[in-house]
């Protein structure tokens, strides 16, 4: 895994990724963001632009989750897959991130006939630690 990106002025940090429905391993849970979110890092509402609906028969849920907690950082049912929409400010567990930095893992579920279409892009904004500046 990469090293988790800090500027050197005091702004707000984001992770983003986009994501398709048959991207491997999507549905098993070991989906990273790219990059983790450091040590100490507070994590704001995130964001999800579905670009083209996901079109499971039943369910189409995401869920964002550091890969001990699954929904640790979403759950979201705030969001419906199957919409092309942006969805803001999506409620994540507003907690100080611990004395290491943590994977965001994605978990795109679907239940019923299997989807054949989805893409969304999540934006994950974070304060980092205040400390290194």
């Amino acid at each position: 895994m990469t090293v988790p990106r800090q500027y050197h002025t005091f702004q707000i940090h984001y992770l983003y990724k986009l994501f398709n429905y048959n991207d491997p391993n999507i549905s098993a849970g070991t989906v990273t963001m790219d990059e983790k979110l450091p040590a100490n890092a507070i994590p704001l509402p995130l964001s999800v632009l579905v670009l083209t609906a996901f079109n499971a028969g039943t369910t189409n849920t995401l869920v964002l989750g550091d890969g001990t907690t699954a929904n640790r950082f979403a759950l979201t049912t705030d969001t419906t897959l199957g919409t092309p929409a942006w969805y803001p400010n999506i409620k994540t567990n507003i907690t100080r991130i611990g004395a290491t930095p943590v994977d965001v893992i994605l978990n795109y579920a679907q239940t019923g006939t299997a989807a054949s279409a989805g893409q969304a892009l999540i934006v994950f904004p974070y304060i980092p630690d205040q400390t290194v500046y």
